[in-house]
């Protein structure tokens, strides 16, 4: 698309034949497009002394992490792809950096929202809607947008939750291993507990070992490409069975740990992490 000519091409497929166009051809059309229309000459750069491109203080607001539109599912299991994949956009003090697969790009304000690649002239425009939320359309690939992530959305975000959720899955467990050796070497007799109690902590196992079964095998399915846009996903059929399962269980853990509260079962730094779980 060249906005300044108004032009702009756009391109549907769903066929074997349209996939080898976009792959081995794609490239082909668009030099001779662009040497049609936006002719090399025309791009380049003015006589030196003159500024080819200037950086306004404001270029900060186009930082953040991005994801790709391209062929996102927002129904289906690969939709778990897009949260721990994005395009990183950074300001260096002259300009923005593009974090691409292919390695990073340099790019240079020509106009307000427009940048141009410093070395492949490549335009990376931005747009946002009343609702502040930013695009940006990158000319190498315009079979997608980038759309900005909220904080809550980029991959830093969902590993760190990620990483918190098995630590503390892990936590518990390991936790009342250790407390059984240090019994068993100093040879004490566990305190007799009521039922409730007991039924309680059986349940917070049961809640960790089927939470970090689901950690472990969500990744394990979902980073399998080939299964995952085949529709071939042996390991999900677990995945569903443990997410059905999570949930009364993790009903009856929270039961259990408003009683210990009320009635003070275990110690307060038991309680704190029943209250976690």
């Amino acid at each position: 698309y060249i906005p300044d000519l108004n032009i702009g091409v756009f391109l549907s497929t769903n066929s074997t034949g349209g996939t080898a166009f976009l792959t081995d051809n794609y490239s082909v059309f668009v030099k001779a497009f662009s040497d049609r229309f936006m002719p090399v000459d025309a791009l380049k750069a003015p006589e030196s002394g003159v500024k080819t491109s200037v950086v306004r203080p404001d270029i900060s607001r186009f930082a953040g992490s991005y994801r790709m539109t391209l062929n996102r599912s927002y129904k289906t299991p690969e939709k778990l792809i897009g949260m721990v994949m994005a395009v990183g956009i950074s300001t260096d003090g002259e300009g923005l950096s593009v974090s691409l697969p292919s390695g990073a790009v340099r790019f240079s304000e020509t106009s307000p929202g427009r940048f141009r690649g410093s070395e492949s002239g490549e335009t990376l425009a931005f747009s946002a809607d009343e609702g502040e939320k930013t695009a940006a359309f990158y000319e190498p690939i315009p079979l997608t947008a980038f759309i900005r992530n909220a904080w809550y959305e980029t991959p830093a975000f969902n590993f760190l939750l990620l990483a918190a959720c098995a630590l503390l899955f892990l936590l518990y467990p390991s936790a009342m291993f250790i407390t059984f050796l240090i019994r068993r070497v100093r040879r004490t007799v566990p305190p007799v507990m009521p039922k409730a109690a007991l039924a309680g902590r059986i349940s917070a196992a049961a809640v960790c070992f089927t939470g970090f079964a689901l950690i472990v095998l969500v990744p394990a399915s979902l980073f399998n490409f080939y299964a995952l846009y085949t529709a071939n996903l042996p390991a999900w059929n677990i995945v569903r069975v443990l997410s059905i399962l999570f949930v009364p269980i993790a009903t009856s853990t929270a039961a259990f740990t408003i009683q210990a509260w009320f009635r003070r079962y275990w110690n307060t730094a038991e309680r704190i992490l029943f209250t976690l779980l």
